[in-house]
């Protein structure tokens, strides 16, 4: 946590580091205490690399495991977006890999 005055900021680590990582500065939230590092996080950003090996801007971080939002403001449906997130969940889940055992959740 970060005081900046009035308002107090968390710093968060998303990404591999070494690889596409970025640290995100959102408003300071209780439930941010509970975030544990190698927690799943999924990442609304702007890249130009079709690999995203880099990121231009991060617009929104959700956390599938707390079902949280980083970011105040929404530049997705937020909505639409863990329905999508719960079908690829599921899909996951119930597929079965060359092995025949089944896929990890993320």
């Amino acid at each position: 946590r970060r005081g900046r005055g009035a308002l107090t900021t968390t710093e968060i680590r998303v990404g591999q580091e070494g690889m596409a990582d970025v640290v995100v500065e959102v408003p300071y939230e209780l439930s941010h205490e509970m975030l544990r590092q190698g927690d799943p996080a999924l990442l609304v950003v702007v890249s130009n690399s079709p690999t995203l090996s880099s990121f231009k801007a991060v617009r929104d971080v959700f956390l599938p495991e707390t079902r949280q939002w980083l970011y105040d403001y929404p530049f997705v449906n937020r909505r639409g977006f863990q329905q999508i997130v719960e079908r690829v969940n599921y899909s996951k889940t119930t597929s079965t890999t060359t092995n025949g055992r089944a896929a990890g959740r993320w």
